[in-house]
């Protein structure tokens, strides 16, 4: 219990300060963006934990060449690259079970886009999360991930999902004086969350329970 409530005041905590800083929508990042079109999925992708819409999630990815890419692989079968069924399957399965429980909303996933490159059928996008769910185990879960996106067509998805450490954050602003020690700081920095389980831990675990 005093683990999970410490857990909740640095997720408080750390929810109040970026918020106030407006990191975690990802319209934000889409405005400038070129094509607009490739974050599409990437909205979608997210959207889809938030509301646990199934069906909205299975548009997301790639059918044919969808791989999921955990951090550590050396850590048995389960661990190993998997690809659009076993994706589906554990999501299915996750989803499930979170609706079963009385926390509202059952998950709260917040991201914060990194590093974006984009050409007229593929992009590259890199992000640090907060994943918060009602799961023993697996209560708030923090760290990054890596998403390739292709075209196919009109509509973009997700090939490849790989697992990884999440950034720190750099933030600049104007300098401010602080009044007591003179000192001037332009620069704010944002940890990854510290979190033992991973969102890829989440997805091997709900893996191992769809067999």
């Amino acid at each position: 219990m005093k683990r999970l409530l410490r857990h909740l005041a640095l997720s408080a905590a750390l929810f109040s300060l970026l918020a106030g800083c407006d990191l975690f929508n990802p319209d934000d990042y889409a405005q400038d963006l070129t094509p607009v079109d490739s974050m599409t999925v990437f909205h979608n992708l997210i959207n889809a934990y938030n509301t646990l819409d199934y069906e909205a999630f299975l548009l997301c990815l790639d059918l044919t060449t969808f791989r999921f890419i955990h951090k550590d692989t050396t850590q048995g079968e389960y661990y190993e690259p998997w690809g659009y069924d076993e994706e589906t399957d554990l999501t299915f399965l996750l989803f499930e079970e979170a609706k079963k429980h009385r926390q509202i909303p059952q998950l709260t996933l917040r991201v914060d886009t990194t590093e974006f490159t984009s050409t007229s059928d593929s992009a590259f996008l890199r992000a640090n999360y907060i994943l918060i769910t009602p799961l023993e185990g697996y209560d708030t879960l923090g760290g990054g991930f890596e998403l390739e996106l292709i075209k196919r067509g009109n509509y973009w998805y997700v090939s490849t999902w790989k697992d990884v450490e999440g950034d720190s954050i750099i933030i600049k602003h104007d300098p401010i004086e602080d009044t007591i020690t003179g000192e001037i700081d332009s620069l704010d920095v944002i940890y990854p969350y510290p979190s033992d389980s991973t969102w890829g831990d989440l997805k091997v675990h709900f893996r191992m329970e769809s067999g």
